[in-house]
């Protein structure tokens, strides 16, 4: 068994001696400072939860109370946030749900209010400056955080300053109160208002309210700026959106300009005169009657040759014997018999229509 585990297992008992706590304290801080986090985490759980009884049984004092609660928070206030990037180390699921139940309900306050017999001035101010920078830095994932300037208000009017103006974690917790808590909710004039009256701003309230006017005017600046840069955003949207409604727009008038060409050409086309021509060619026909008309030419022309030929066949058959009886003849005379044939069937052809 390593070191830190029988440290560990020695100090959860609350009867263990001040000196073997301590220990336990100062193992934790190590791992704690060589970025051991898990380790340091589990030691310095147990000793928080042992702490409130030990120290209330004087097993501890409170120099050693503050030093373990103090690197508790510290962890806690770390972990508890997933998007962590300072360290390598998250808590569990339901651990790190328990821990921000038990800041939600302010459990640890009111154990605090318990040991020290409900007097907050008695409560050191190192630790309630640590669980209230919890409270700040982690508001946005802390149940019911929009009520930490209510937190703030109840626990700023419990203070005595007067006895308490060299406290250093004081002046830090009501810095944290003026300086950011009331700018966030845009309460300057309360700020200002807290530097003027309280005594430990007395020495330096002319720097304070200088202070708080450079965080207003920063503030001021901030939120110009975000809202002009949520101008241009929603402007380039607009631009991006008429942009492309002008090009939907343009893609209608070409669709729309396109079916109009197609159908004036549609239209010009049943238009058209058959009896025209173009460079010595016939023009397409643009009817069904054409079309119907040249079919019942062609097939009486047919009519009309088969009728011929049916007719004339002896005086064509005997034309064709004296082509062939003088080929010799004509062969001499290089006459082409086709070509004779050709003609002398377009005479006979000439002859019958006439």
């Amino acid at each position: 068994m390593d070191e830190s585990s029988t440290s560990l297992s020695s100090s959860m008992s609350s009867s263990q001696p001040r000196q073997l706590i301590e220990s336990n304290y100062k193992l934790a801080l190590k791992f704690f400072m060589n970025k051991n986090f898990s380790k340091s985490y589990e030691i310095i759980k147990k000793l928080y939860q042992n702490s409130f009884g030990q120290f209330a049984s004087d097993i501890i004092n409170e120099q050693l109370f503050i030093k373990i609660l103090n690197l508790y928070l510290t962890e806690i206030g770390l972990f508890i946030d997933k998007a962590n990037q300072d360290t390598n180390f998250n808590l569990e699921r339901n651990e790190r749900q328990e821990v921000i139940t038990t800041l939600t309900q302010d459990q640890i306050l009111d154990e605090l209010y318990k040991i020290y017999n409900d007097d907050i001035n008695a409560i050191p101010s190192e630790i309630l400056y640590n669980l209230f920078l919890i409270y700040y830095i982690n508001g946005a994932i802390i149940t019911n955080a929009g009520n930490l300037k209510l937190k703030f208000d109840k626990l700023y009017y419990q203070f005595n300053y007067s006895s308490r103006l060299e406290d250093v974690y004081l002046k830090k917790l009501i810095d944290l109160y003026v300086f950011q808590v009331l700018p966030d909710n845009e309460n300057f004039d309360d700020a200002s208002s807290i530097v003027s009256e309280n005594p430990i701003y007395h020495s330096q309230i002319e720097e304070s309210l200088s202070r708080l006017s450079n965080i207003r005017i920063a503030k001021v600046k901030k939120q110009q700026e975000e809202e002009e840069k949520e101008k241009k955003k929603q402007q380039k949207l607009n631009e991006k959106k008429k942009h492309e409604l002008q090009n939907q727009k343009e893609l209608k008038d070409r669709q729309n300009l396109t079916y109009k060409s197609l159908n004036q050409i549609k239209q010009s086309s049943g238009k058209i005169d058959p009896s025209k021509k173009d460079d010595g060619t016939v023009r397409e026909l643009n009817s069904g009657y054409d079309i119907a008309s040249l079919r019942q030419k062609v097939l009486y022309s047919l009519k009309l040759s088969k009728n011929y030929i049916k007719t004339n066949s002896p005086l064509i058959l005997l034309i064709i014997l004296l082509l062939f009886i003088s080929s010799r003849y004509l062969k001499l005379r290089k006459i082409n018999v086709m070509e004779r044939l050709k003609l002398t069937l377009q005479m006979a052809f000439k002859i019958s229509y006439l």
